[in-house]
């Protein structure tokens, strides 16, 4: 949410609101031109954990352990220390990696499943009665002189063929949708803007990385940015 000042606007990214406090112009005066947002981004702990959306300005600075005047903290920023304490803390601001599985890995992902296993013991037991079935039938029908039988081996195992043939298909639908999900991953990946304009110690940094940004700290966005 943001609350227009001047030519300028005070954001608090990652939800967090502005209820209260008049800031004027003059606090921005390094940035008249761009939005400041101070980046509350933290990995979720618990259900429990501060709720940026429906907390002040003041406590949200508070919660970030920020306590400096805002109209000093927006052209101060995080110092290094600071900085390497919250990095330390919150790890790098960056997707993690998703490990890639190989096919047989993703085979055996989808026969871990207990009705699919229940239905391949299911299929053992058919085939095995099946060819018992089929083996005394071929004993009767040379007591009485009979030759042949191939074409009653296949009916015998019509039921366990069917039972497998669905079980395959389903492994091959599993596995599509899996390699879908990590390529969606590796999408979201190429997404994450790589650069930043963060303000720290009194200087602003143009073309800094994004992936060391940390909670607390002092973005300046501007048209075509991305977050």
């Amino acid at each position: 949410l943001q609350q227009h000042i001047g030519s300028a606007s005070l954001t608090i990214r990652g939800g967090a609101s502005i209820k209260e406090g008049n800031v004027n112009e003059s606090q921005l005066d390094p940035l008249q031109h761009g939005i400041v947002t101070i980046n509350t981004t933290t990995k979720p702990k618990s259900p429990d954990e501060f709720d940026y959306a429906h907390e002040t300005i003041e406590s949200v600075l508070n919660h970030l352990q920020i306590n400096v005047p805002l109209k000093e903290f927006l052209k101060k920023g995080l110092s290094p220390e600071e900085t390497s304490q919250r990095l330390a803390k919150y790890g790098p601001n960056q997707l993690s990696a998703p490990k890639q599985k190989s096919i047989w890995s993703l085979i055996k992902e989808q026969f871990d499943d207990r009705l699919v296993q229940i239905l391949l013991v299911v299929a053992g037991l058919s085939g095995v009665f099946s060819f018992l079935e089929h083996k005394n039938e071929l004993k009767e029908m040379a007591k009485v002189g009979l030759t042949g039988g191939g074409a009653s081996l296949w009916k015998s195992f019509v039921e366990p063929l069917v039972i497998l043939t669905i079980l395959v298909l389903n492994a091959a639908v599993g596995i599509i949708q899996s390699k879908s999900a990590q390529s969606s991953l590796s999408s979201l990946e190429k997404l994450q803007p790589s650069l930043s304009t963060t303000i720290r110690n009194f200087v602003t940094l143009d073309n800094h990385s994004a992936s060391s940004l940390t909670p607390g700290d002092v973005i300046v966005l501007k048209v075509g940015d991305r977050i």
